[in-house]
């Protein structure tokens, strides 16, 4: 029986119904029409018909109703699952026929033209749609009782291409379409959309009740008229005080008032324009150092939030000191939050948000785990690695708590030299990857808590115009002590004050960015910027090469070089694309990549001999192998999103970070290849030349013959820096996973993607649990 004889048996057991489609799900039971996948015909390729393929071919993964047991299909909890589409012409998904279906994925992704997608399943049945899904997006109403002409903003991520410049978005549940606004902010080289702002409006959504609906590109619809200030200003109960009571004085902004001096002047700054949602940044100044920002969101029910922030971080106004004062919030006349005796610190910020006439955060957006990692924005976290229920609630946290609110320190560990293997080290802290490998709403607590409180970590350099400051505009500035020396310097003396943060960039962990991906909100965009900020700034100017901003050199350690290229790249990465600091910092970014591509693939490779790749950092005399892998962890996400210079720079690197793996254990113990440190260099101060020189200088003839994991496994930071590495092409990367997969006692072979797995120690697996997107 060939395989279109095949095809007619299953129109004819789908009653030739067009548009449905046969599926499967992790279980591997799903069908249709009551054909079970797993007893069609072995001539259909085994890359369309196993249930590994869900896996395998992760751009394809969707929600899809699991299956509980053969034919039967519920829709009581989404796995992620592939279907593949058959029209009445016999197509599948309008490109391929399935006499035309190659034998492997590899051949099936050169004759499909463009990406396979889905649509949303639920309780068994594939609503019709006339368009495909590009992902799915859930709506959770958090409250008992039902609500109604409900709009809800939050941030999204898109891969290249899925959103072509020109189109416009819908989500759909079924055939009942979910009108959205789209805020574009940044976008992909050939200009489909790469990160907005999204406004859903809901129009009712039960007690409880969570629905699932797909995102579908469309035309562009006519542009309705925008909300503006004057709406604003027309609701007549509107104001925000910020009050604050120090030394005596009391000192006041208003949110009102300040949007009404910046309409007249026409300084109105617009973050979001449209029918559905528009939102306003003005400033005011309480006193010479201290201001309030108000980010006025007003919505088309005439529901307001504002956000406010007041800031102690204007870098070069002089008198930056601690700030002791009672702070009081009023709105529409009525105090919403008040504190005695805050304590604001130097070069910091805090900040909160009330919504006039509702409450934005009732309903819960759940974006879909596996697309996020498509995007590239986010690692591509092995989804074994999934976090148990009880380490989620264990972890739970209070976003109303002091700790999460101004001047707190959520759990972000507040002295940041501690060394260790922390769980907020990592290309992102545990909290983001919890949140993007569970997408649970608990986990986004946990996310937004300490994004929150990272505004209160001193580091925060601001103009007067309240923005980050730019090194190319200050170019000998240091942010440290001995920084006041320089010609370029702060009006202060760089210090902590008070703060309980000690921030230091070794240690430094990823905060803001996934708040801004997950919400959209400028605050969050305004806190990653002012991290950027730091880790330039903190970065001694001579090995920075003053404005060119080099962060990553030599001179540097070499994790703080990891994580400070991390921070530069999110920031750059998402920065909106007509923000005043865009350019900026992807120059910054640039001169950085440069940088490591001329070291990795140039002559101070040649230095190195034969075991070329690594960065020598300040450590001199030998190298911190796990540090280097932190280095190629970092550039293998920037990698990832289609980078040149971080492709060129991570292999070059490879020859090291693998290639430490692959030595014949009479030259080169491999299974001690994760040393906490490596002698590079002889008595003379000479680089060693070959492996067997650093195999005599570190190990003599000791090899066991399984890696050590006695003092914590240090193998475990290599995992990431060779999944990027793979999905780059480079061969010897896969070859030294396998070859840790073989030797180290801590993987668990029975994880199909190859995860590190610490029941004693779930912080690690989550953070560093990275796989590659190709297999």
């Amino acid at each position: 029986m060939n395989l279109k004889t095949v095809l007619a048996a299953l129109m004819v057991a789908m009653n030739g119904a067009a548009n449905d489609c046969w599926a499967w799900g992790a279980t591997g039971h799903e069908s249709i029409s009551g054909i079970e996948i797993e007893k069609l015909l072995e001539s259909i390729p085994d890359f369309v018909r196993t249930p590994e393929a869900s896996a395998e071919i992760a751009v394809l993964s969707r929600e899809l109703g699991r299956s509980k047991g053969a034919g039967k299909t519920q829709g009581a909890e989404p796995d992620p699952g592939l279907y593949i589409d058959l029209d009445d012409n016999g197509s599948v998904m309008g490109a391929l026929t399935f006499d035309n279906l190659p034998p492997t994925r590899e051949d099936y992704d050169s004759l499909l033209p463009g990406k396979v997608k889905s649509r949303v399943a639920e309780a068994g049945k594939l609503h019709g749609v006339p368009e495909r899904a590009i992902t799915s997006v859930g709506f959770v109403n958090q409250l008992s009782s039902a609500v109604s002409n409900r709009y809800v903003t939050f941030g999204h991520a898109f891969a290249y291409g899925d959103v072509p410049a020109g189109n416009q978005l819908v989500a759909k549940v079924g055939s009942q379409e979910i009108l959205l606004q789209v805020d574009k902010k940044t976008t992909h080289r050939d200009g489909s959309l790469k990160f907005a702002v999204v406004t859903a409006k809901l129009d009712s959504l039960g007690g409880g009740q969570s629905i699932q609906s797909g995102l579908f590109a469309v035309s562009s619809a006519p542009v309705k008229a925008a909300l503006t200030p004057s709406d604003v200003l027309r609701v007549s109960s509107y104001d925000f005080v910020v009050s604050i009571t120090m030394g005596g004085q009391t000192y006041s902004a208003s949110a009102r008032a300040a949007l009404q001096a910046a309409v007249t002047s026409g300084n109105v700054e617009t973050y979001l324009s449209g029918p559905f949602v528009s939102e306003f940044n003005v400033r005011s100044n309480l006193t010479a150092n201290l201001g309030a920002e108000f980010d006025i969101r007003i919505y088309a029910n005439n529901e307001i939030r504002t956000e406010v922030t007041v800031t102690n971080s204007y870098g070069f106004v002089g008198g930056m000191a601690d700030r002791t004062y009672d702070v009081t919030l009023t709105q529409a006349g009525q105090v919403v939050y008040s504190r005695a005796g805050l304590q604001h610190v130097p070069y910091s910020n805090w900040h909160k948000n009330f919504v006039l006439g509702g409450s934005a955060m009732n309903v819960f957006i759940k974006h879909n785990r596996a697309y996020y990692a498509q995007t590239r924005l986010v690692p591509n976290f092995n989804p074994d690695g999934a976090p148990t229920e009880t380490f989620i609630r264990s972890h739970r946290v209070d976003l109303n708590s002091d700790s999460c609110g101004p001047m707190g320190t959520g759990t972000i560990h507040p002295y940041m030299p501690a060394a260790g293997l922390r769980d907020d080290i990592g290309f992102l802290p545990v909290w983001d990857a919890v949140y993007f490998t569970s997408m649970d709403m608990r986990a986004r607590d946990w996310v937004l808590c300490n994004a929150n409180a990272a505004a209160s970590i001193p580091y925060h350099v601001a103009e007067t115009s309240g923005l980050p400051f730019r090194v190319t505009d200050h170019p000998s500035l240091w942010l440290d002590e001995r920084g006041q020396a320089n010609a370029n310097k702060l009006a202060s003396t760089f210090a902590t004050g008070s703060s309980p943060f000690t921030p230091e960039t070794a240690h430094m962990p990823s905060l803001g960015y996934s708040a801004y991906l997950i919400t959209g909100d400028r605050v969050y965009l305004q806190e990653l910027l002012f991290q950027a900020g730091a880790v330039i700034g903190m970065t001694w100017n001579s090995s920075r090469q003053d404005g060119k901003g080099i962060i990553v050199s030599d001179g540097e350690e070499v994790r703080a070089a990891a994580w400070n290229l991390r921070t530069l790249a999110n920031a750059a990465e998402v920065t909106p694309d007509s923000h005043s600091h865009k350019a900026y910092l992807m120059t910054l970014l640039d001169n950085n990549l440069t940088y490591l591509s001329d070291h990795f693939t140039g002559a101070p490779a040649e230095a190195q001999g034969e075991i070329h790749g690594y960065l020598y950092g300040s450590y001199r005399g030998g190298v911190a192998p796990w540090q280097q892998d932190f280095l190629a962890t970092s550039l293998g996400q920037i990698a990832n999103r289609g980078y040149a210079k971080a492709t060129s720079a991570i292999k070059g690197q490879a020859n090291f970070i693998a290639g430490r793996y692959l030595q014949a254990k009479d030259v080169f113990c491999p299974t001690l290849a994760d040393a906490f440190s490596l002698t590079v260099t002889h008595s003379n101060e000479s680089f060693a030349q070959t492996w067997a020189e650093v195999g005599a200088l570190n190990f003599g003839s000791s090899c066991p013959e399984s890696i050590d994991t006695a003092g914590g496994d240090i193998a475990l930071h290599s995992t990431p820096a060779l999944a990027a590495m793979v999905d780059q092409g480079v061969a010897i990367a896969q070859q030294a996973l396998n070859f840790l997969k073989q030797k180290d006692p801590n993987w668990n072979p029975s994880q199909p993607n190859g995860a590190y797995w610490y029941p004693r120690q779930m912080t690690e697996n989550i953070s560093w649990s990275i796989v590659p997107f190709k297999k």
